[in-house]
């Protein structure tokens, strides 16, 4: 097997079209959701610079709450339907699909009906009376995202990324133009993303049934796809529970450790820190899954040969975008943001550190779920949750000042974040993948060229007097460094694609 059908492609088929199929449908399924992903961000970072205009640092703050319950509520509702659609090889029957999303519907209701009960708790812990009403109205989004149809899920499992890209791509203009909107002309608060959001989730529901090609849903209970589901979903359900605390611990912490202009501004900071993250983990769950579970049912024997090649791929490019992300960060949120938010300068490279582990994580995740190693995830998951917190709030308290805190408290996420990651990594050795040298390496140049183009920018911006002048020089300096690192990794990406 040679060229770039051995990376993506699965033992089991036929030699020729049927291998040469899957990777042609693994590079056009990345095409489009590289293209969607950068969209569907630049719209998210377009819209926060004129939400920040509009919200103070406190009232941000109040938003990132939300959106960290929103994200945290749609992990709940998921079940494992869609990784188990994907991975099943009966991804395909009616009554399979009808069943799941039976299972779905009665989760989104299950689900609202919690954000009811939680709502007065939640606003007493948090002390933000607001919330009181915010948890319900989000329980209504939940509600309408259970009945989303599979057909979503069937076109992934098949890696048809177009109508799924498209259709994200529309509810993304739809949801953070209401948020604006709404914030202009009606409410210029936390409702405002609450209502956006809500006006957005019920787009894409209706959408998924109407322009998604798929099977007419209804209500429908299969023993035996009930059976395979709470199978495959019980830990996947546990896992998702434990993952949204130990990805969202350090937000929930925050808010309660500071004030909530300091976890507006850490929010803020996170939207453009992330996006390294953010972009391995679409493609890993949209293209890397769908493509590991189709190798490992393939069952030739090489499965952890291609995950070490594919995943080089996925590192590579994390590499360049992360560098990125540290050279523009700091011009990016003096020049685009008001005074009240400039800590997000420093927060966001620094903070890049722990998203570069989880991005490093998401491929060794993948392929343990490829696996069915779902009860591993969850356990992996746990140590997550229990790291990040014990390891941010030691780091806040350490610190002598409040940014020392929040120093502190960024690193001790990271080290919460790497501590899952060594758990994974070594259940994935358990199973004779070994990827722990590809992730030393990778990371040794991470911290490297982040620490030396971070340090070059710091030492313009401290030299040399303010004004345009400073600021070309530093754009001058993070876009040459940024660009050698581009071209040396993207033709090395390149090659690799070739092969």
């Amino acid at each position: 097997m040679s060229g770039a059908a051995s990376i993506a492609t699965g033992g089991g088929e036929a030699p020729g079209r049927a291998r040469e199929s899957l990777r042609s449908r693994a590079l056009r399924a990345s095409g489009w959701r590289l293209g969607a992903f950068a969209l569907v961000k630049a719209i998210r970072l377009g819209s926060n610079i004129v939400l920040a205009a509009l919200l103070a640092p406190a009232a941000f703050g109040i938003v990132t709450l939300a959106e960290t319950i929103v994200r945290g509520l749609n992990m709940f509702s998921e079940l494992g339907i869609g990784p188990a659609i994907i991975q099943s090889r009966h991804g395909d029957d009616e009554r399979f699909l009808r069943t799941a999303w039976t299972m779905q519907v009665i989760r989104g209701f299950v689900l609202a009906l919690a954000t009811v009960l939680l709502a007065w708790p939640v606003a007493a812990l948090y002390d933000e009376p607001a919330l009181r009403l915010i948890l319900p109205a989000i329980g209504i989004t939940v509600l309408i995202q259970g009945f989303n149809s599979t057909s979503y899920f069937r076109l992934a499992r098949s890696l048809s990324e177009s109508r799924r890209a498209l259709l994200e791509l529309a509810q993304s203009v739809l949801t953070r133009g209401s948020m604006i909107a709404f914030a202009v002309f009606v409410v210029a608060n936390e409702w405002a993303l609450v209502i956006g959001t809500g006006i957005g989730a019920l787009f894409f529901c209706l959408m998924s049934h109407l322009a998604l090609p798929g099977i007419r849903h209804r209500f429908c209970w299969d023993r035996d796809a009930a059976r395979e589901l709470a199978h495959f979903g019980g830990w996947i359900f546990v896992g998702t529970v434990i993952a949204f605390f130990g990805q969202q611990a350090d937000r929930l912490l925050l808010g309660k450790l500071d004030a909530m202009s300091v976890l507006g501004v850490y929010g803020i900071a996170l939207t453009v820190s992330r996006l390294p993250q953010e972009l391995s983990a679409v493609l890993s769950t949209h293209v890397l899954f769908p493509v590991l579970s189709e190798m490992h049912r393939g069952a030739d024997g090489r499965f952890a040969w291609r995950v070490r090649r594919v995943r080089r791929v996925v590192l590579s490019a994390g590499l360049i975008l992360s560098v990125c992300v540290v050279a523009a960060a700091p011009l990016f949120f003096e020049l685009l943001y008001k005074p009240e938010y400039h800590a997000a300068a420093w927060i966001a490279p620094l903070a890049s550190i722990t998203a570069w582990i989880m991005l490093m994580n998401d491929g060794v995740n993948r392929a343990l779920l490829a696996m069915g190693r779902t009860k591993e995830l969850a356990a992996s998951g746990l140590v997550r949750v229990l790291s990040t917190i014990a390891f941010s709030i030691a780091g806040y308290a350490i610190g002598d000042t409040p940014t020392h805190a929040l120093v502190g408290f960024i690193i001790g996420v990271g080290v919460g974040n790497l501590c899952a990651h060594g758990v994974d990594q070594f259940n994935l050795r358990r199973h004779g993948v070994r990827l722990a040298r590809q992730d030393l390496v990778f990371s040794g140049l991470v911290l490297v060229i982040g620490a030396i183009v971070f340090a070059m920018d710091r030492t313009l911006a401290a030299v040399l007097d303010p004004g345009t002048g400073q600021v070309l020089a530093r754009m001058g300096a993070g876009g040459a460094a940024a660009g050698i690192v581009a071209l040396i990794f993207g033709r090395a990406i390149f090659r690799e694609l070739r092969r």
